[in-house]
């Protein structure tokens, strides 16, 4: 998420998040509302103070909240992650992806 500076000459801050982006009855549906939220250029949140969201990782949960794919946006659409045997290996995947991504925004500035 992307936050104002109080001062205009600092731009504006980024601060790490995960957000709900919708809910859905099916994986295939799932996988369906993924792909149009990647394509939009603004991603809609219910942050109204947020300047700006750009998605690192989308994740989709099944009903028991254990992880049944994970996807990094890719030129408006996803690349899917390769499927995973386990809840705790999918975990695995998603916190080595999120740990490189922070090191590589601080390496950024």
């Amino acid at each position: 998420m992307e936050y104002p500076q109080d001062n205009p000459v600092y731009r504006t801050y980024s601060v790490p998040d995960t957000l709900k982006l919708a809910e859905c009855t099916s994986l295939a549906e799932a996988i369906a509302c993924v792909e149009q939220l990647a394509s939009l250029e603004d991603i809609p949140t219910a942050d109204d103070d947020a300047v700006g969201f750009t998605p690192r990782l989308f994740f989709i949960r099944d009903g028991e909240r254990c992880l049944s794919l994970a996807g990094e946006p890719w030129h408006r659409g996803v690349k899917w992650c390769d499927p995973v045997a386990s809840d705790g290996e999918a975990r695995l995947v998603v916190d080595a992806a999120s740990k490189l991504r922070g090191e590589a925004s601080i390496e950024a500035g």
